[in-house]
């Protein structure tokens, strides 16, 4: 129980009103992607309750009356405030010391500085875009359930196996720290296995797709990570899940096509 509530704490904003030690947050690692099936969960519930209470005349399959693009912008705002904005400002520090950073030491320098660069500002805009616009083309075609429940989920998943996979990169440790080694490789084993059961029973055969994209982003930032910086750290494991999410919800824009 300590580990899912320090999970939940890491990952969003809801207050938990206590510090977890070490190992605690090692072994959050295994309730990452149910933290991120809570967070699709909001996010659909919120689209249900606007079906119900807003229903479109002459629309069938619980549609809203609401403008698909203002509910997409509702929605990726839901799920901003959901997790304090933590992971999108992990993506403007990676944006931001891999866009501007020449040598390891650099990267990492004004990846720890708190002020938002260019780099950071335009990675964060064009993904919100992007998701908007994703979310916006899965509305209009009935098929947004599905993705607001899965990519969270995977999103998370990409976290885990990026702490596991790398070193931590800073000497001087951080709380990113501990979101790898041996307690988050056992934790790794069971998350990978409800994300897996997750997936399939929500998404069915699409699961394998699904995953295949998020395993492709995680190897590919990791990739990354390693030549630039040598390792991870929160930011680019926040970076990833981002990235991750947005991948899944243009594949299933592609499959909705």
């Amino acid at each position: 129980m300590t580990a899912l509530l320090a999970a939940i704490g890491l990952l969003t904003r809801v207050p938990i009103s206590r510090a977890f030690n070490e190992s605690e947050v090692a072994r959050a690692t295994a309730f990452y992607p149910l933290v991120g099936a809570a967070i699709g969960s909001a996010q659909v519930a919120v689209l249900w309750i606007a079906a119900v209470a807003l229903p479109a005349e002459t629309a069938s399959g619980g549609a809203s009356s609401v403008p698909a693009g203002v509910l997409a912008v509702c929605l990726v705002a839901l799920a901003v405030w959901l997790t304090g904005a933590l992971h999108l400002d992990g993506l403007a520090d990676t944006a931001d010391g891999f866009g501007g950073g020449r040598s390891r030491e650099e990267v990492l320098t004004i990846m720890r500085d708190p002020r938002v660069g260019a780099y950071g500002t335009l990675a964060i805009v064009l993904l919100l875009l992007l998701k908007v616009a994703c979310l916006d083309a899965l509305l209009e075609r009935r098929d947004a359930t599905v993705p607001l429940l899965v990519a969270p989920i995977v999103a998370r998943w990409s976290m885990a196996v990026l702490g596991w996979w790398l070193p931590y990169a800073r000497a001087d440790g951080g709380l990113g720290a501990v979101a790898g080694g041996p307690v988050a490789g056992r934790g790794l084993v069971i998350a990978t296995a409800s994300a897996a059961l997750l997936l399939a029973a929500i998404s069915g055969w699409e699961a394998l797709v699904f995953g295949a994209i998020a395993g492709s982003v995680t190897l590919v930032a990791g990739r990354a990570c390693r030549r630039r910086i040598g390792g991870f750290t929160g930011d680019t494991l926040g970076a990833t899940g981002e990235l991750t999410e947005a991948a899944v919800w243009l594949t299933a824009v592609a499959i909705a096509a």
